[in-house]
């Protein structure tokens, strides 16, 4: 048979197409089906592991950098807390210590020892000053030692 009639004998409902593009794509799918998975050519390019290779030197840096910045904060939160607490311990004693001279004074007007008085506005005066120098100290402190955190 010449090629003319094996092209005309051969009918089929696929489009138009040459027969030695059909033959051609019989031959294809025979041979890809034939292939597994594991059978695939290999077609890396060797670019590829140098590519590799540099991400996973990216991705170590990477992770470097992230523990230094994570030390670094671990760090400066430590010494917050350490300065928190002596900042702490000096408001306290600081309010102790006002305490302890304004009740001293109140004491030696109200009993006239050594013949010490003050007259009463001062004493208010005193009073007045000294609850809010105590009310205000631990309102500092606190809000210092305790700030508000926002949510990202």
């Amino acid at each position: 048979m010449s090629d003319k009639n094996k092209q005309l004998s051969e009918v089929s409902d696929e489009p138009a197409r040459p027969l030695w593009l059909r033959e051609f794509s019989e031959q294809l799918s025979q041979h890809l089906s034939q292939l597994s998975d594991d059978e695939v050519p290999d077609t890396e390019n060797p670019c590829d592991e140098k590519v590799q290779d540099e991400r996973s030197t990216f991705d170590q840096d990477k992770q470097k950098w992230e523990l230094a910045r994570l030390r670094a904060e671990l760090t400066s939160l430590e010494q917050d807390t350490k300065l928190r607490k002596a900042f702490a311990w000096a408001g306290y004693w600081m309010n102790i210590g006002w305490l302890v001279a304004i009740l001293s004074l109140l004491f030696l007007s109200g009993f006239h020892c050594w013949r010490f008085s003050l007259p009463d506005s001062v004493l208010l005066a005193l009073i007045g000053t000294t609850t809010t120098n105590v009310i205000g100290v631990l309102l500092i402190v606190m809000r210092y030692l305790f700030p508000k955190t926002s949510t990202k």
